[in-house]
């Protein structure tokens, strides 16, 4: 019996709206019997065999309008989120609690040594206070791009990144310092007294392209990042003894999605060539030898084109975020359309058929409605529909064959006595025993990089190792 939540999957072949899960509304939409409607004096019992008979009646009537293909992937994914749920993550409450001394401990230090540079005490939390001392006090200059509230100049990181004084670099620290905090003690309350491990929720309907998303607590959001003597707020997550993590990450998914779909054959040399290659490196050397290459790009700057793509920024957006003018911008999505002519012309037809169709679909089939956005009277609302229709295309995509990827490996690790625990975007997380680990590595490789047969595309898949999630090292097989 498919729940209603899960049911909705198929709604959003109906409308562009933002889904509502309540039963009133699924009962007005598709017009059933009106004494189906659902009263507040219902008891339990009653209440839930209505939303029996529901989840019944929404699976007859939303099945013809999905994919059978990407429905069984959801159903079978339903299985392996329930046993990453039930399973969940190891945590070592002693080195946790360890750990959040050290912090406060450093954010004492880090206080004193801001209070001395602006002369006064002030409330570091405060982005009121901060901005006051700063650009009042301090008399500090306000950078171009900082934006005004109703009461202050903003004071997030990219600004004070900006302010050529020690006090700005400090408050940043102090702030990723507060950061890790808040997130240590959410996690010590998520712990289950029974397991010791926190059960995280995983959610894999509500995100628009598909994506699982985590809650209760969001292990996602964890920062990786080293806060204190070379640990991260992930170094708490420990391995049972005799046991170690395993993480398999998909590298760059959503760009070798968009090669496929594209069919571009120039990227799909590069993205094919050998997998110890740097993709972005060898991007950048591309660009910068094109002989109309005005503007030459790094590594960074290179991937940060080539998801702007991906994300349908126009060289306004882009120019702000490699710190260019427009016109370099412009030049450099110019660039990269010359040399990837065909992810230019998919793109193109992708959106006309979305205005021909009013909506778009994945590689599986999955439906998104864009009639009502990029039909639009408004420039503004029709310009966001295409880009949204070009993402979702992408973005859904890779979350099937994630989704694939997990299935395959939730299969195969099994008969390992290993166990998926987590997953990261496009990365997954296994804990398996120390005396397998050759054995588990070499599978779970193997099930993500074959987990779409249909693409000629590689999707080669990075390794890492390690008895704690903040201690990761390369494996290379």
């Amino acid at each position: 019996m498919f729940c209603i939540r899960t049911m909705l999957l198929a709604c959003e072949t109906l409308s562009n709206e933002t889904l509502d899960f309540s039963i009133d509304t699924l009962i007005q939409r598709f017009s059933w019997p009106t004494w189906l409607k659902l009263s507040h004096q219902m008891n339990g019992i009653e209440r839930s065999t209505v939303h029996a008979y529901l989840s019944l009646k929404l699976h007859e009537k939303l099945l013809p309008l999905s994919s059978p293909r990407l429905l069984a992937l959801y159903e079978e994914c339903v299985e392996v989120i329930a046993r990453m749920e039930l399973r969940g993550m190891n945590v070592d409450g002693h080195h946790c609690q360890k750990l959040i001394d050290r912090i406060l401990k450093s954010m004492s230090m880090i206080e004193k040594e801001v209070y001395q540079l602006s002369g006064i005490p002030f409330n570091l939390s405060s982005s009121a206070d901060t901005a006051k001392i700063l650009y009042t006090k301090l008399r500090l200059n306000v950078p171009k791009n900082a934006t005004i509230t109703t009461r202050h100049f903003s004071t997030n990181s990219a600004v004070l990144m900006q302010i050529p004084h020690p006090i700005c670099e400090k408050i940043i620290n102090w702030r990723k310092l507060e950061h890790s905090l808040k997130c240590l003690r959410g996690l010590i309350s998520a712990v289950n007294k029974d397991s010791g491990r926190i059960h995280t929720e995983f959610d894999h309907i509500t995100a628009s392209g598909g994506r699982i998303l985590t809650s209760n607590p969001n292990l996602q959001i964890v920062p990786k990042q080293c806060i204190v003597e070379d640990f991260s707020v992930r170094s708490v997550f420990f391995a049972q003894q005799g046991r170690t993590f395993l993480a398999a990450d998909y590298s760059q998914l959503e760009l070798r999605v968009l090669c496929q779909l594209s069919g571009d054959e120039q990227l799909m040399n590069l993205l094919n060539e050998n997998s110890t290659i740097d993709i972005f490196e060898r991007m950048a050397e591309r660009f910068s030898t094109n002989s109309n290459a005005k503007c030459q790009i790094d590594r960074s700057k290179a991937k940060q084109l080539s998801y702007g793509i991906i994300y349908g920024m126009g060289a306004e957006t882009l120019s702000q975020e490699l710190n260019l003018s427009k016109i370099e911008a412009e030049e450099l999505i110019s660039n990269f359309f010359s040399e990837f002519p065909k992810v230019k012309e998919w793109i193109g037809l992708s959106v006309d058929d979305c205005r021909k169709l009013g909506k778009t679909r994945t590689f599986l089939g999955k439906l998104r409605n864009f009639e009502m956005s990029i039909m639009s009277d408004s420039l503004r609302d029709r310009s966001q529909a295409e880009r949204q229709t070009v993402n979702y295309i992408i973005q859904g995509t890779a979350s099937e064959i994630f989704k694939r990827a997990l299935i395959a490996v939730d299969k195969r690790i099994r008969t390992h006595d290993a166990y998926l625990i987590m997953q990261m975007h496009d990365e997954v997380i296994i804990e398996a025993k120390i005396a397998s680990v050759d054995r588990v590595l070499t599978v779970v490789k193997a099930a993500m990089e074959e987990a779409c047969p249909e693409f000629q595309v590689k999707l080669p898949v990075k390794m890492t190792i390690g008895r704690n999630w903040g201690a990761m090292k390369p494996v290379i097989l």
